[in-house]
Order: C-alpha cells, then structure tokens, then sequence
C-alpha cells in the first residue's frame, strides 16, 4: 500500500509537471508570436526607410539630370530625366504602400505627393523655357521651393519612421530576452519531468516483473486446481455416483422388504432416503455437467439459431400450452451445438415452469445488433464492440429484479422446492455456457409480468 501511495505521489508530480511544461510552452509560443510581431514590425521600418531613401535619390537625381540638360543641352540628360520621372512614379507608388498602416505616415505622404507633383511639373517645364532667363529663374525658384517642401517631408517621414524603429527595436530586444528565460525554463522542466519519468519507468518495470512472477505462480496454482477440480470431477461422476446408486437400491430393495412388516411411518422414512439419494444423484450429475463447461470450446460450428429453436420447442413444448414467437429472423453464430442446445433448453424450461397459470404461457424471441461501450458490471468485460443480441421474454410469473444476478449463481433458488422443483443450476450453466462462447447473458424480472434473458454473442 505504501508503495502505491509513492507511486500514486509520483504520478501526480509528474502530472503538475507535465501541466506546468504545458503553461510554460504556451507562454513561450505566445511571447514567440509577439516577439516575431515585433521583428516584423522593425523590418517594415528599415523598408519605409529604405522607401524614403529611394525616394529621395530618385528626386535628387531627376533633379540632377533636368540640371545637366539645362547646363549641356545634351540630350542624354533629358533620356535620363524622364527614366528618373517614371523611377518617382513608382518609387512613390511603393512607399504609399509601406505606409497604409501608419496615420501620420499617410498624413506626410499626402502633402509629400502634393508638393512633388508640383515639383515634377516644374521640372518638365524648365526643358521648354530654357531659352527664356526671366521665365527660367522664376521656374527655377519655384521648384527650388517646392523641392524644400519635399525634402521636408521625407525628413519628417523619416524622423518618425526612426523613432518607431527604436520603440521596435527596444520591444524586439526584450522579447528575446524574455523568450530566451521562457526556453530555458522549459528546457530545465523538460528535463526534470524526463527524469522523474525514467524513474517512473524503472519502478513501474520492477513492479511488473514482480507481477509477472506472482501471475507465473498464480498460474500454476490454478495449473494445479484445474487438475484438483478434474479429480474431483472423475470422483464425482464415479466414485460418488456408485454409492449413491447402491443407497438407492437398498432403500428399495428395504421397502420391498418391509413393505408389509412395518408402519406407514417407517415406509415414508424409507421412500424420503430414496427421494434424497436420488436427488444427490441428479445434482452430482449436474455438478460433473457444469465442471465440463468450465473447460474451452474445441469445436465451433455454424448453429443457425432459428432451427435450434424449433428443435428445442418440437423436444419440450410442442405438447404443451405454449405460444413461441420468434419475431425476427435470428443469425447463424458460431459455437457449440451441444452447449447452446442445453442453454436454451434450460432458459425455455424456466420459462414452463415459472408460467403463471392465469395466462397461456406466451415466449418472444427477438434480435437485433448492438454496440456496446461499456458495462458497469465487473464480470462483464468486453473484447469486441459489436455483439448479436438475442431476447428471450416470458409472460410468467416473474421475479424481483433485485434478483437479476443471483438467479445465477450455482444452486441459488428463489423459491422453496415444494413450490417449484428444481435443482438451481441451469441459469448458471448459462451463464457458463456465454462464457465459453465470449459472450454475456443478463435477466430482468418484474413480479407478476414476466422475465427476459438478453443474450449477446461477439459479431
């Protein structure tokens, strides 16, 4: 017991554990998220930054080539100026979509567009007023002004594209400092737990191999009952049987005898001995027949349950006041002929003998497939899911349903032998018999209406 306890302790260490590895690994996923967020955050910045630059170069550039043109009036300045125009166009076009999440971003950029639209128009209208010195000082000045405006703007753009950077940079920072504590602490609790598991382990194996070498000895202990129990089986069906007979027939060999030498007192005496032995001998006889069933099937044949039943109603009931009804058309399973026969014979014998004699005995048979999950019965313990499900109902007498479990146990009886006669045993031959077959049978009883067995065999 302590050492369950012990073991029970550990499992539950290793399940806080194992909880406190799950906290810690979500914890770290979430700061992972948030320090990724982060990370993506400050390389958008170095790309709006990156924007800003190739803005401004591209500017300064068309700028310089619009220069050179009205310095040289070499033509290949002017190619270049109009490849810097469509490098703005696009340039621009790419830092407006950098700067979709940022308010004040799009308020600069607004104004930047502006005012490089007028820049641009006065660069290209300087190439048509060169031969003009008033109108191309004033052009001059104008987009002087203009592109101050511009410079502005992008200096404004950049400034605070910075500041977010080191805001970015500084939240980046600490979240690798925290995800790294994260780590480690899972690594170490990863550790811990992979530890107290490999102890776990080890004590679990030694408990197992302990339990194994008491299995092998409970093993051939019931090695050992099983040829006990076939010893007594034989003396049972031989050596008990034949004093038993040679009671029988000296008590009637005594009241032949004395049949008119003694009183009628003695003679009852005599004729009970007789009724006694004789029914010592139909109870050794079905104690042998129970201890056979103990041992597995060999032989499994396909039994069409339909036939059967017919069979078993042509042998007992066919003569009697019995309605048997089967109401749907049963399966063919696979068993024992000899077995299932006496089953059923002892479940519809029942059923004659407990028939309430107000009412003409009537017997249902039904089926159906079911799917079983689990049952709260301990010795129902089952292998398979699917059973095929067999019910047979009786509209006897009955009993109390309190009673669903011990109508089977061996000589259990609810009711004196004056009442009914019997031997107690036939319920628990079935119930042996389903057992053979990997199956399982269940009553339900209910005074005065009726009794029904449900019988489920594997599918």
């Amino acid at each position: 017991m302590k050492l369950y306890k012990r073991i029970r302790l550990i499992y539950l260490m290793a399940g806080i554990i194992i909880t406190v590895l799950i906290v810690l690994g979500l914890l770290y996923l979430q700061k992972r998220t948030e320090q990724m967020q982060s990370i993506n955050a400050a390389e958008h910045s170095f790309v709006v930054l990156s924007s800003i630059s190739n803005f401004e170069k591209n500017l300064i550039e068309a700028e310089s080539a619009q220069r050179g043109y009205l310095l040289t009036a070499d033509v290949k300045f002017k190619a270049d100026f109009y490849e810097k125009i469509k490098a703005i166009d696009s340039s621009l076009v790419a830092l407006a979509s950098v700067t979709t999440s940022d308010d004040v971003q799009k308020i600069y950029l607004l104004q930047l567009q502006k005012f490089i639209g007028t820049r641009v128009k006065l660069l290209k209208e300087n190439f048509d007023v060169k031969k003009d010195p008033k109108m191309e000082n004033e052009a001059l000045l104008q987009g002087m002004t203009a592109m101050e405006h511009c410079k502005n703007y992008l200096m404004k753009m950049r400034a605070s594209e910075e500041a977010l950077l080191k805001l970015r940079l500084v939240k980046k920072n600490k979240y690798q400092q925290i995800n790294l504590i994260f780590f480690l602490a899972v690594f170490i609790t990863a550790c811990f737990i992979c530890i107290i598991l490999i102890g776990v382990f080890f004590r679990e194996l030694g408990i197992r191999l302990a339990t194994q070498q008491r299995l092998k000895r409970k093993i051939n202990e019931l090695t050992n009952s099983k040829k006990e129990m076939e010893q007594v089986t034989f003396a049972a069906s031989h050596d008990l049987q034949e004093p038993m007979r040679k009671v029988r027939i000296l008590s009637s060999m005594l009241a032949k005898n004395l049949a008119s030498k003694t009183t009628d007192a003695d003679m009852e005496v005599i004729q009970r001995i007789n009724i006694i032995a004789e029914k010592m001998q139909d109870q050794l006889n079905d104690l042998v027949l129970y201890t056979n069933l103990l041992s597995p099937v060999e032989h499994l044949e396909g039994i069409n349950l339909n036939e059967l039943f017919k069979d078993i109603y042509d042998d007992l009931l066919k003569n009697d006041a019995v309605d048997l009804k089967i109401i749907s058309q049963l399966p063919t399973i696979n068993g024992s002929l000899s077995q299932l026969k006496r089953m059923l014979s002892n479940i519809l014998e029942n059923a004659k003998k407990y028939k309430d004699n107000n009412r003409m005995l009537v017997i249902t048979v039904d089926y159906k497939v079911i799917n079983v999950t689990e049952s709260k019965l301990l010795w129902d313990t089952r292998s398979v899911k699917r059973y095929h499900q067999i019910t047979i109902a009786d509209n006897g007498i009955g009993f109390d349903p309190q009673y669903n479990e011990k109508i089977f146990g061996l000589f259990q009886r609810l009711h004196t032998q004056a009442e009914y006669p019997g031997k107690g045993i036939g319920l628990s031959i079935a119930r042996q018999v389903m057992s053979n077959h990997n199956g399982f049978i269940k009553a339900a009883g209910t005074k005065t209406t009726g009794a029904s067995f449900l019988l489920q065999f594997p599918g």
